[in-house]
């Protein structure tokens, strides 16, 4: 909306958690722009969103597309370039499978949800740090405030507001909402 309907005027902020701004290469690899495992890629992207029918799972690549590393990269931030009027703050979040977690100067304090291990392993081997669908570096953009201790699943207060003990999203949200209005946006 800022950038291609020029609501810079209007917006004072944009507030990033955890978003692909340099695609996530999950997607790439699903969708063969990458070498490597398409079948498993994409059987667990689509067992994700929970497509079942042809024309779910026909929906669900192409929306893939829109996540992809050469689309974000190439093609989306190009042709929406920021505002200069508006602020834009990131946050993201980092996880790590179980022999991470347990090695003590690895700094990760979050163990990443079942439902995304498989994304966390294929992103840390390919990319590097992650929340199991998105890399960390892939979610900075424009002043970047830090990680959450938090998987992409507990990001969004998945499963049925159920998050990691370490991580509660909805006071996260408040105290973003607290800092954005202390900082009159």
């Amino acid at each position: 909306m800022v950038a291609s309907r020029g609501y810079g005027d209007r917006v004072s902020a944009v507030v990033t958690i955890a978003s692909p701004h340099r695609g996530t290469y999950i997607t790439d690899l699903a969708l063969g722009l990458a070498p490597g495992g398409v079948e498993a890629a994409l059987g667990f992207l689509l067992n994700f969103v929970g497509a079942i029918s042809a024309q779910q799972k026909s929906d669900a690549e192409a929306s893939f597309y829109s996540l992809s590393e050469h689309y974000m990269q190439d093609e989306f931030n190009p042709s929406n370039p920021d505002d200069p009027r508006v602020k834009y703050i990131s946050y993201t979040g980092r996880t790590c499978d179980a022999a991470s977690f347990l090695i003590p100067g690895n700094h990760c304090q979050d163990l990443v949800d079942p439902l995304i291990s498989l994304g966390y392993t294929v992103l840390q081997l390919a990319r590097g740090d992650n929340d199991g669908l998105v890399t960390v570096e892939s979610a900075k953009w424009g002043d970047y405030r830090g990680e959450m201790i938090a998987d992409h699943i507990d990001e969004v207060g998945q499963l049925l507001g159920v998050t990691d003990l370490k991580f509660d999203h909805l006071e996260f949200y408040r105290e973003l909402a607290r800092d954005l209005f202390a900082e009159e946006h």
